[in-house]
């Protein structure tokens, strides 16, 4: 992705919580490490956001309220490399 970013080329997710299940392998403990404070969606989501040479994300939501989370969570700063390996680590264990 960050090859194809350096390209000049647009890398989008299509479901990137591919349909929920994703949100089931982010646990309260592991939201609040990824960004204090936050929901497991927008924890989740702020993980999909951070990825390197990711330029968007195609999802859907059911209601408005959804939308302005998932909206926030990509509008926020990406989180950083370090954090971002350490918390792939957590989800592959």
């Amino acid at each position: 992705m960050v090859e194809a970013a350096g390209a000049g080329l647009e890398v989008w997710a299509s479901a990137p919580l591919n349909g929920g299940e994703l949100i089931d392998l982010v646990t309260s403990d592991l939201a609040e490490f990824i960004r204090p404070s936050s929901s497991q969606v927008a924890a989740t989501l702020a993980v999909v956001a951070s990825t390197p040479g990711l330029t968007g994300a195609l999802l859907s939501a059911s209601t408005a309220a959804h939308w302005r989370e998932a909206l926030n969570a990509f509008q926020r700063p990406a989180i950083q490399l370090p954090l971002l390996q350490d918390i792939c680590r957590v989800l592959r264990a």
